[in-house]
């Protein structure tokens, strides 16, 4: 299912939220630590692409509930986490700069997918 900006921003923010809870319950170290870098980028990530976004279309002044990612596993999240950024890009709209903001978004979750299947 296609999203709009705003929930895809409140998708991707809550992402940093789940991402920080599955770093402090990692019992791998390499979990632990692939997590911690992926929940310290997205939000500045995340902020970026807000902040461009609104310099290009509008002020959002609510955000909608976000859209369930999966957390039973940290692979999981993560992957799941890499389709929904993957299916939804287009929500920020076709403008260059946002969709390099969302490649730099994907590059992260990409590295801590790596991290998280090869390092652990």
């Amino acid at each position: 299912m296609k999203t709009d900006a705003p929930t895809f921003f409140s998708t991707i923010l809550q992402a940093g939220v789940i991402a920080h809870q599955l770093h402090l319950s990692a019992t791998s170290y390499a979990d632990h630590k692939a997590l911690e870098k992926l929940y310290e980028g997205i939000p500045d990530h995340t902020d970026t692409l807000i902040e461009s976004w609104q310099g290009t279309n509008r002020l959002i002044k609510t955000y909608p509930t976000p859209d369930e990612l999966p957390a039973e596993s940290p692979r999981d999240f993560v992957g799941g986490l890499a389709g929904y950024i993957e299916e939804n890009r287009a929500a920020v709209g076709d403008e260059s700069q946002l969709q390099n903001i969302v490649d730099e978004l994907a590059g992260l979750v990409d590295q801590t997918l790596y991290r998280l299947k090869y390092l652990s």
